[in-house]
C-alpha cells in the first residue's frame, strides 16, 4: 500500500473500533438482558485493539517501504 492508503485504512480502523465500542456499550441500553460488564470491557477492547493496530500501521509505514 502507498502511504495516502495505509493513511485512510488506519483512520477506517478507527472508525470501524468506535462503532464496535459503541455497539457493545450503548447497545445493552436497548436490550432486555441489562448492562453486562463483560460486553462492556469487550467493546472496549476491541476498540483499543483497533486504534493501537491503526497506531502501529502509520508508525511504521516508512519504516516498511525502505526494504
Amino acid at each position: 500500500m502507498n502511504p495516502k492508503q495505509r493513511e485512510v485504512f488506519a483512520e477506517k480502523l478507527m472508525d470501524v473500533g468506535n462503532i464496535a465500542a459503541g455497539a457493545l456499550i450503548f447497545g445493552q441500553f436497548f436490550s432486555e438482558q441489562g448492562f453486562r460488564w463483560e460486553l462492556t470491557l469487550l467493546g472496549l477492547g476491541v476498540m483499543a485493539g483497533l486504534y493501537t493496530y491503526a497506531y502501529f500501521l502509520l508508525r511504521f509505514q516508512d519504516e516498511g517501504s525502505e526494504q
